[in-house]
Formats: C-alpha cells, structure tokens, sequence
C-alpha cells in the first residue's frame, strides 16, 4: 500500500527563473541555513479586467476566463507604472507594454527601469549589479490562481519589515494607483541570482510541519521514494527536468535525470514518474522553478517503507544472535556499503537491496515469534 511521506511547494515570487535546491543538506545556496522569515511579502490583488481589455495565450489567441488556463501575454498597448521608495526619495518608471508581449518580459524591463534610476540618483549605489539588489528588497513579480474560477493575478514583492520597497502601480485605464500591502513573513530563500536580482523562493511543508523539519528528518530517517508526483499551474513547469545529485561516501557526485513528457493540454499539468530514489540527506534535488510559478512534488513511498541503516543492522545482528547467517555472510563494512549502494541511482543493487531487506525483515519477524 503506498502513502504520501512529504509533500513541498515551491513557489517563486519573481520574474526571473531560478535554479533550486530542493532537500539539500550542504552548505552554500539553498543551504537550511539561509531559510529567512524576516522577509515580508507584499501584494497588489488584482484580476484580469485591470490588465487591459483582453489578453493573450501563448499562441497568441485571446485568453478567455475558463477556469482552467493562465494568460501569458498583453494583447493592446498599455502604460505600466511602477514606483519605489529608496530612503527619502520616489522613484518612478513607466513602461508601454505592446500587444503579445509576455507580461514576464514587461515586468523584468521595469524593474531595470527601477534599477537605472537607482544606479544614476544614489551616489552610494556604484553598480548596476548592487542597483539591482534594491537595497534587501525583490523585484515585482506575479502569482496567478483561480478562485471559485475567477482568476487572480497578485502583483507581489518581498522586502525587509523596515527598509527600502515598491509603493504602488498603475495600469494607465484600468487599475488606478494601488499600493503594496501585506505583512506575512512565510520560509522562504531569498538570495541573489547572478544579475543581482534577489530571487525570492517561498517553500512550504504542504502537510502542516516545517520544510527544515523535513530535510533535518532525512539524515536520520531516509525515505525511499517509490514514486514522485509533480503539480504546477503550467505545463512548462512540470516539464522542467528534474536532476537528482547525490555525494557518495568517497565524496563523487552521481546525477539522475528526470526527464518529463507530458500532454501540454491538461487542465491541470500532473506528472507521475517512478523515481526509485533515496532521499538520505546526502541526495538533493535541483529543478528550474520558472518565473512566477510553483511547483509542488509529492513523494510516495510503500507504506512501512523505509528503512535505516541501523534498522538493517539490528536485524543483521539479530539473525547473528539466532544463528541465522545465510542472506549477509559479510562484515560490517560490507554490510554498510551495500547499504550505501541501496539509492536510485544503481538500480540493479537498488533491486536486490530491497529483496534482501525484505527476505531479512521476514526471517527476523518469524525468529521472533
């Protein structure tokens, strides 16, 4: 019988793709450590009639509110003013949006605008990589869902409680000035990318815990996962590859990549793939989450699954006690190593490893009755 063990969200608040690192235990970018709550998230809620008289899908169509699809592009000719509040002083830009420009790209390009401004009106502010931090805040970006089939589209952003942060934007026609409000302070990373543009990544243990509960949880308890479920509002995500890295006990890095085909048609994109991976704090996940979107992963695993190095041991050495040496006639070394062995990324060992995991944990269970 199989159960969902974890299930996570990620979600990234801005308009630029990121590379994450999901269940990672080491150091450097996505490392714990660098989890924050003492960001604020701020938002401007509006719908699709304050984007412009319509809008458009991918392939250039009009988009219409089916309950099921997201629009991608601006399909008339709109005036897009954002504004910035840098100590005393407001900045201001306005950029015209054409029609089939991607609402991603417009976003971007004001934030540069923003970031122009910054670069030639504060002395303090000496390149455009440092214009670009915003001084500990992100760059706008949008969520977009559906609620009781009405989409919703969050212009949002992420600063410190107290500092420098976007104000207000204007949608010339069709939102009047409207400013930035909120206060929630969710997990999130918040870290720059390599443009200087703080990538803000909020991350959610979906079964009520804490996200660095869960990856801690790993280095003492593994979990094998059977099968791993993909969920996002767009097809282009759940087609970004996942790459499965683990380091070895010689310290080498093995990969495994996740490559995913599905129906770009789905309402609702989903992707089951059986992964045969063991999450053991050693192994980490790395995936593209694209601008403005989440990606949610469910690992399912047998029910009663996995077992612990330990685990595996004690009954090793409880069979010993009976005189049963038959399945492992090795040391504790071997014993180790063919734990070690026992991941997705040698699927044959992976295979016999279950076996005699299973054949040893029935051996002990009749012992002991």
């Amino acid at each position: 019988m199989k159960g969902v063990e974890a299930s996570i969200r990620a979600t990234n608040i801005t308009p630029f793709d990121e590379d994450v690192k999901l269940f990672y235990t080491g150091t450097g970018a996505y490392a714990l450590e660098t989890i924050t709550d003492n960001k604020i998230v701020k938002k401007i809620i509006t719908g699709p009639s304050n984007w412009g008289p319509s809008l458009q899908n991918t392939d250039g169509t009009t988009w219409v509110n089916d309950g099921k699809t997201f629009p991608y592009a601006f399909n008339a000719v709109q005036a897009f003013t954002l504004k910035y509040l840098y100590g005393a002083t407001l900045y201001t830009a306005t950029r015209i949006a054409i029609a089939g420009q991607p609402i991603e790209d417009l976003l971007r390009k004001v934030n540069e605008d923003i970031a122009v401004l910054l670069l030639a009106g504060e002395p303090a502010i000496t390149t455009i990589e440092e214009a670009r931090g915003l001084n500990g805040a992100s760059p706008i970006g949008v969520e977009m869902y559906y609620n009781n089939n009405n989409l919703v589209i969050d212009i949002v952003t992420s600063n410190d409680a107290i500092g420098d942060s976007f104000q207000s934007v204007t949608i010339a026609g069709y939102l009047l000035e409207t400013n930035f409000s909120g206060g929630s302070g969710p997990d999130m990373f918040f870290q720059p990318n390599a443009l200087g543009w703080n990538i803000a990544i909020i991350i959610r243990d979906l079964q009520g815990g804490e996200y660095r509960t869960l990856v801690n949880s790993l280095l003492n308890q593994p979990i094998y996962i059977d099968e791993l479920r993909q969920y996002s509002r767009s097809s282009a995500q759940v087609l970004e590859s996942l790459q499965f890295i683990q380091f070895n006990v010689d310290g080498n890095i093995d990969q495994l990549i996740e490559t995913n085909v599905i129906d770009p048609y789905q309402a609702q994109p989903t992707l089951d793939s059986y992964a045969d991976i063991l999450l053991d704090g050693q192994t980490y996940c790395k995936v593209k989450i694209l601008a403005g979107e989440s990606l949610e992963l469910r690992l399912i695993v047998e029910e009663g699954g996995a077992l612990t190095y330990e685990d595996l041991k004690s009954l090793d050495d409880l069979l010993a006690e009976q005189g049963v040496d038959m399945i492992y006639q090795s040391e504790t070394k071997e014993l180790e190593e063919t734990w070690n062995n026992f991941d997705g990324f040698k699927e044959n060992k992976e295979k016999d490893n279950k076996y005699k995991i299973l054949i040893i944990a029935i051996l002990a269970l009749l012992i002991i009755k």
